[in-house]
Formats: structure tokens, sequence, C-alpha cells
């Protein structure tokens, strides 16, 4: 019986090596995404990069990124008039980052088939990612059909997307304003970053 016992932990044991070198093997070979940073204030194409999928390509876009703003989230809903903040709203939203860019439309004939998905592209840092809140970016637009749009050929428009960042992000007012944020723009075939500041 404790002939088995050995030989079957010994098996064990074997196994677990093999798998360990394996995935270590794997891991090793394995293509990485390049990642792209871009300065505040240049001007990136979206090129043929994407998200999540390739329909996401909207070749012939850009955008630059001009600054940002971390602003109280009661400062921000007097500001636009979007009424009185709640103190749940507070407690779980402390603070938005308004993230000032202008998108260029410079060479896409898509129209309505292709066109931009604010709430795709995240605001990254050290210890978070949030994405545009849709709500509040409609309060400030109400012009605007919502976070998917397209620009006619040839065409800018400058916005503040607003980003909401709650308690559970980990990120204080203090941490956003040294040490800037940076926009995802795209994660496939290349990741593209756009620094905030």
């Amino acid at each position: 019986m404790r002939v088995r016992k050995r030989v079957l932990i010994i098996c064990v044991l074997i196994l677990l090596i093999l798998y360990t070198a394996r995935v270590i093997v794997v891991n090793k070979n394995a293509d990485k995404v390049p990642v792209y940073i871009y300065d505040v204030g240049e001007t990136v194409d979206f090129g043929n990069d994407y998200v999540d999928t390739v329909e996401e390509c909207i070749d012939g876009y850009a955008v630059q990124v001009l600054g940002y703003e971390v602003v109280d989230t009661r400062e921000l809903y007097e500001r636009y008039n979007m009424g009185q903040a709640d103190e749940a709203t507070v407690k779980n939203t402390p603070f938005y980052c308004l993230l000032k860019v202008r998108i260029y439309n410079k060479d896409c004939d898509l129209g309505e088939e292709g066109g931009l998905m604010l709430d795709r592209y995240s605001l990254t840092g050290d210890n978070y990612m949030t994405l545009v809140s849709e709500n509040v970016f409609c309060t400030i637009y109400p012009d605007m059909p919502g976070t998917s749009f397209s620009l006619r050929k040839g065409t800018s428009m400058e916005f503040e997307l607003p980003y909401p960042i709650t308690r559970t992000e980990g990120c204080t007012k203090e941490d956003m304003q040294k040490k800037a944020p940076m926009l995802e723009i795209s994660e496939f075939p290349n990741r593209k970053l756009l620094k905030a500041g």
C-alpha cells in the first residue's frame, strides 16, 4: 500500500512539473501586443486598430487629447445644471475626470455605417480603469445622439468626456493630479494610449 501511495505521489509531482513547464514555455513564446504611448497634444490616427472586434475599426478618424480636469461630483452637477447630487451619488462617485479631446474625421466615408463609440475608450491609470458616463455626456451635450456617432469627412469636434471615478477605483483626486491618466483608444493589434497631461 505504501509503495502505491509513493508511486502515485511521484506521478502527480511529475505531472505538476510538466504542466508548469508547459505553461512557462507557452507564456514565454506568446505574442505580445505592441504598446504605443503618445504625448498630450499629439494627433493619433485610429487606423485599423480596435478595442474588442475588428468591426470597430474607424480608419480615417483621429483623436487628440488636449488635457484634463478633475472635478468634484457636486461641482460637475452644478456646472452643467444637472440638479442636486444626492449623498449616495457623491459617496459612490466622489469626482469625475473631464478629458478634453478633439476628434477628427480626416478621411472616413462610412457615414452612419462607421463612427465613434466613445463608451469603448477607457481612461486608465496605475490602479484604475473607467469608461465614459453616457448619462453625463448626454446631459453636457444634449444635441448629440449619445456616445456613438459619426462626423462628416473633413470635420472635427471638441469634447469634454466625463469619466466617473468611483470609490472602488482606488484612486484619489490627489493621485490623478500627481499622475495624469491616459486614454486607451485601442487594444488590438496595437494598444494605443494617449497621455492626458
